[in-house]
């Protein structure tokens, strides 16, 4: 049963679904619609103040569905050409960048590719090894680049710290921008 609830003079729609359940449940879907479900016995009134107890985790929700659908997805074939020209770009910003990692002790990495899903590199310092995603040819250069030193970086700090980002930042003192515009890359 559809229904409307007003959270901060703003009128919003929500989907009531009758079930037999011992709490309230409240969720989004891509769409955008509030579904409430809740036992009979549970009156209007208390999910509607339920629900706006909740407006902090609704809006929140509805700003990642927002930004989600302003992420672009990428090609997904990589031509042998595009593969040749992002190994050379690979290896030109590692040897830009090899030289501050090399006065700390750092030897320079195996370098392998392969088409990942979720991440754009990998770091296997223990290895002395990276891993970069084959999908890099499809970014733009200054974000190869930071992917390069995000990894390189991983042999000095193997984590995502405050430490991390501040080494990074050192080098790249754009990255948070870079970062932002590579995650609305859909691999």
């Amino acid at each position: 049963m559809q229904r409307t609830v007003i959270i901060d003079g703003k009128a919003y729609n929500y989907e009531y679904v009758i079930k037999n359940v011992k709490n309230i449940n409240l969720s989004i879907n891509r769409e955008k619609t509030i579904r409430v479900s809740a036992n009979p016995k549970v009156p209007i009134a208390k999910i509607e103040d339920f629900i706006i107890k909740n407006k902090s985790f609704i809006l929140r929700a509805f700003d990642r569905i927002d930004k989600s659908k302003e992420r672009v997805g990428i090609d997904k074939s990589v031509s042998k050409s595009e593969f040749e020209r992002l190994k050379e770009k690979i290896e030109t910003y590692v040897n830009i960048y090899f030289s501050y990692f090399e006065k700390r002790g750092i030897k320079y990495p195996e370098i392998q590719y392969r088409k990942m899903t979720s991440r754009w590199g990998s770091c296997h310092y223990k290895k002395g090894k990276i891993v970069f995603n084959s999908y890099l040819s499809k970014v733009a250069d200054d974000l190869i680049e930071y992917v390069v030193v995000h990894e390189l970086f991983h042999f000095i700090v193997p984590d995502h710290s405050k430490q991390f980002y501040a080494n990074v930042e050192r080098l790249l003192p754009d990255y948070k921008q870079r970062r932002k515009r590579l995650k609305s890359v859909i691999i």
